[in-house]
């Protein structure tokens, strides 16, 4: 509560946040063999993000417009041999507002991205930056993540939603979650704040969205919008810059 009150507080007095969260828990090292299964994961900050207006769903998008990731086929001598495998799990979303955070950008990629509904906050303007393919599901918690689902072609037809926004910016006066609740023990009452004169938040159901992939031949850190086994980059990292710039001054350069 009191971390919790700490995030209020900086938006109410004019903060600007960005939530890049995963509301599902994966473990990527357990998908082969017999699979894994993707469960809930409690940030403890749904009901502040349903307070402004959002809220992250309980599931898995998946797309066929989609990335690679690198699994281990054998090994050739003592090297491990490693093949990217189509993982519909890890979004490449390149449908994008025309909006001054992701107007011009290329492909933004989500990994274990789970979906996004607006709910009512007065005063708050919503608005979907990037959005998925035309070719696209979700698949409600618990959910199967196994490579060996891939061995089979896909079913098209089981991709049936479209544009489903991945990304949501919040604008406007927000109303804080702990207006007509106790304030939490060591803050003072005096102090608090319950409507912001304005503020804006970010809002993306996917953490590893703004995390640099692990090069698995040399076991390091790459550039965040880079992809070993991908020909082009991606723009997570302009897309990162461009959301930044905005939220400080939305007039200034990026405008």
């Amino acid at each position: 509560e009191r971390e919790k009150y700490l995030l209020d507080q900086f938006l109410m007095y004019g903060g600007n946040i960005i939530f890049f969260l995963d509301q599902m828990a994966v473990n990527i090292e357990d998908a082969g063999g017999e699979g894994t299964i993707g469960m809930p994961f409690e940030t403890g900050l749904d009901d502040l993000l349903f307070r402004y207006g959002i809220r992250i769903n309980r599931d898995l998008v998946q797309d066929l417009n989609f990335g690679y990731d690198p699994v281990v086929s054998g090994e050739y001598g003592d090297q491990p041999q490693i093949v990217p495998l189509p993982w519909p799990f890890y979004v490449q979303a390149g449908r994008m507002a025309d909006h001054p955070i992701t107007k011009g950008l290329d492909v933004v990629q989500f990994r274990f991205a789970s979906s996004l509904d607006t709910v009512k906050a007065d005063n708050v303007v919503k608005t979907p930056l990037v959005f998925t393919s035309d070719f696209t599901r979700r698949q409600s918690a618990p959910v199967r993540v196994a490579f060996g689902d891939m061995a089979n072609e896909p079913d098209v037809n089981s991709f049936n939603e479209t544009n489903l926004p991945l990304v949501y910016l919040l604008e406007g006066q927000f109303t804080s979650f702990f207006k007509n609740r106790f304030v939490p023990a060591g803050f003072d009452k005096d102090k608090f704040l319950s409507v912001s004169n304005s503020g804006r938040i970010l809002v993306a159901g996917a953490a590893d969205a703004i995390k640099s992939w692990i090069d698995p031949r040399q076991d390091e850190p790459l550039p965040l919008g880079v992809d070993p086994f991908a020909t082009n980059n991606t723009a997570n990292r302009t897309f990162l810059q461009n959301a930044v710039n905005y939220l400080v001054e939305p007039d200034g350069i990026i405008a």
